[in-house]
Parts: C-alpha cells; sequence; structure tokens
C-alpha cells in the first residue's frame, strides 16, 4: 500500500494491470464522445442541405 497520494504515472508505470484502460487514458473517452457527436451533427446538416435542395424540405 502507498503511504500516500499517488498520481495515474506512477502504477501505470510500475503495476500497470491495476488501472484500467479508461483510468490510464482519461482524456481518450471524451474526445471520442465529442468527435462522434460532432460527426452526427455534420451528417445531419449534409442531409438537411441536400433534401432542401432537392425540394423535399
Amino acid at each position: 500500500m502507498p503511504s500516500g497520494p499517488v498520481t495515474y504515472a506512477e502504477p501505470a508505470r510500475t503495476r500497470p494491470h491495476v488501472l484500467s484502460w479508461v483510468e490510464r487514458h482519461p482524456v481518450l473517452p471524451a474526445r471520442v464522445v465529442v468527435g462522434v457527436l460532432l460527426l452526427f451533427l455534420a451528417l445531419f446538416v449534409l442531409v438537411m442541405l441536400l433534401l432542401d435542395v432537392t425540394g423535399y424540405v
């Protein structure tokens, strides 16, 4: 047991199996979620533009 506070870097270096993937990469899941949402937004805008140009909306 550690005697004091431990940063994420220390167990990742000494015992990599202790931390989960999300704990080892704390920013990546948020970036993936934001990226997927932006992709859906861009796809929605593109579909709406195409429907408007073709006269369906």
